[in-house]
């Protein structure tokens, strides 16, 4: 083949619905081959996008494509349609914007319209605005038909535990509804969410989705008016752009089906609810007492921690244990006090060495592309997917176990929920690529002036502050803690603005040239000390596996 050839990608997606208009994957990718078989390029590669909406860039192949492309694999992205890529006028100029400053071009071949191009400017900016157009007029048919269907009792919605969806009518699940009206009952005699989910679990009963149970699972069953008989609509107005700010009043109508609670049953949970929310409120903010939320990892599942408090005690406790009870994990209780003190001290070390002050400094004023336009627009349209995905995922196991689905569309259904599950677990790891990007580009960013200033203040101001302010400067800084599995040892802490490596892990200290310097010099510093107090301070980072 020609080595004057251009390489470049095709990519090319259709929805579930596309499909059966004759938008095709096979179609789209014979006229990207034609179009680049004519006009000098060489397909690297074509990236398929199957069932896949275009209303944001956060997509799987999409993000494996534009991965590719900045690694220098190819220069052009082909695709047939502007709407291919996407139907978001923002998103879509932000990509060529992005894609300008990296000499790289997309070009659509149904127009033979080329990004890098000053005159096609304006038709990628009306194409991508008609394709937003269109877009927003098929949500807005949508919108109107679910409405109408709500407001007459049918359920517009994904699988409700304790119903079967059979011909778009819920039904009652005999087994499962003798469930819900157990978990009823527990909470009418003052059962906890989590008492009621560590319950079924330990039985072995699964959700819809053949999950266990959670505290949240449990609560939407609590509060879900489907089991005495009604529907509830249009809760959230605009959820795609407004979220949580869009809550309207809900419309509440009498469903088409039976109900598994009786009023007297439903009245009596929702006064034990409303307790228990004062309750809550009055020791809410306990919630602030630990620093390392989120960032502190379970030695045994790898999953986040949450507070526990015995016995007037603060300790981090793992999250799946917390939420699905001994089924899925153990507590894995790590005590507040041991961790969060070893932390702030390797912290407060590090950011007070000169030599890595400097080592940092470098390394910023070698790297470059440090804009965070894309990465940053990506990241609010993952998130509001991930939300989204979520309500949709909700909506699929409550429209199953509302029995409204003949037995064609529960399979429809499941593969659906499975499918939604898939895209979930993707968007996550996404989403953590782009928090991850952003971070990086935006220490680039950072000055030599900058980074001194910031870390000059950081001691004074975190001992002066409260407990939330040290937390969020904390978060700022850690990304990921690791402790032994005996819970008495910090392994690592993994930092947004060092690369490449955690401290204070022995392999890597090894293996890294830079985190070796780091940790010599946090030793000097205790080698140089031969006070008896700072003997004890270093002895407590020797028990602590620091060194």
């Amino acid at each position: 083949m020609s080595t004057n050839l251009i390489k470049c990608c095709g990519y090319v997606r259709v929805s579930t619905e596309e499909q059966l208009e004759g938008y095709s994957l096979e179609f789209q990718a014979d006229e990207i081959r034609k179009y680049a078989s004519l006009n000098g390029y060489e397909i690297v590669d074509i990236y398929e996008e199957r069932g896949e909406s275009a209303k944001n860039l956060n997509r799987t192949q999409f993000q494996r494509m534009v991965k590719d492309l900045y690694e220098n694999k190819f220069e052009v992205i082909l695709a047939w349609k502007v709407d291919r890529i996407s139907r978001d006028v923002v998103d879509l100029m932000q990509l060529i914007k992005e894609l300008n400053g990296k000499d790289k071009k997309l070009v659509i071949t149904s127009t033979n319209s080329d990004s890098t191009k000053e005159n096609d400017d304006i038709v990628f900016l009306l194409q991508g605005y008609f394709s937003e157009l269109e877009r927003k007029k098929i949500l807005e048919r949508t919108s109107l038909g679910m409405k109408k269907r709500a407001l007459e009792g049918y359920r517009n919605g994904g699988k409700v535990f304790g119903y079967d969806m059979v011909n778009k009518h819920l039904v009652v699940n005999e087994d499962e509804s003798k469930i819900v009206q157990e978990i009823f009952e527990l909470r009418a005699l003052g059962k906890g969410y989590k008492y009621i989910a560590l319950q079924l679990n330990a039985r072995g009963i699964k959700t819809k989705r053949n999950n266990s149970f959670s505290i949240a699972g449990i609560k939407g069953i609590l509060n879900n008016v489907i089991y005495i008989g009604l529907i509830k609509y249009g809760e959230y107005v605009n959820w795609n752009e407004k979220r949580r700010a869009g809550r309207a009043e809900p419309e509440i109508v009498i469903g088409q089906h039976k109900k598994i609670i009786s009023q007297e049953l439903w009245d009596n949970v929702q006064e034990i609810n409303k307790k228990y929310r004062e309750k809550r409120l009055v020791n809410r903010t306990v919630k602030g007492e630990l620093l390392l939320t989120g960032v502190l990892r379970c030695p045994v599942c790898n999953y986040g921690t949450v507070m526990h408090k015995s016995k007037g005690h603060f300790y981090y406790m793992c999250g799946q244990y917390h939420n699905k009870g001994i089924t899925v994990c153990r507590s894995n209780l790590v005590k507040r006090d041991f961790i969060e003190k070893h932390v702030e001290n390797v912290v407060l070390q590090i950011i007070n060495n000169e030599e890595i002050i400097q080592e940092m400094i470098e390394y910023h004023e070698k790297t470059s592309n440090a804009n965070t336009d894309l990465a940053e627009s990506q990241l609010k349209s993952i998130i509001n997917k991930i939300e989204l995905t979520n309500k949709r995922l909700t909506k699929l196991e409550e429209e199953y176990l509302n029995d409204l689905l003949n037995d064609y569309a529960r399979e429809r259904n499941n593969k659906l929920a499975e499918k939604v599950s898939k895209e979930l677990q993707e968007l996550e790891i996404n989403k953590g690529f782009l928090e991850e990007e952003i971070a990086e580009k935006e220490n680039k960013q950072i000055n030599e002036k900058g980074i001194r200033e910031a870390f000059k203040d950081f001691e004074s101001v975190y001992f002066s502050a409260d407990r939330l302010l040290k937390k969020s400067l904390l978060r700022a800084l850690i990304k990921r803690i690791e402790v032994s599995k005996d819970r008495k040892r910090l392994e690592s802490i993994e930092f947004w603005f060092f690369p490449d490596y955690r401290l204070p892990l022995g392999e890597l200290r090894r293996r890294s040239v830079y985190s070796q310097r780091i940790v010599k010099t946090i030793e000097g510093r205790r080698r140089c000390n031969d006070s008896r107090g700072q003997r004890a301070y270093d002895s407590g980072y020797n028990r602590a596996g620091i060194y």
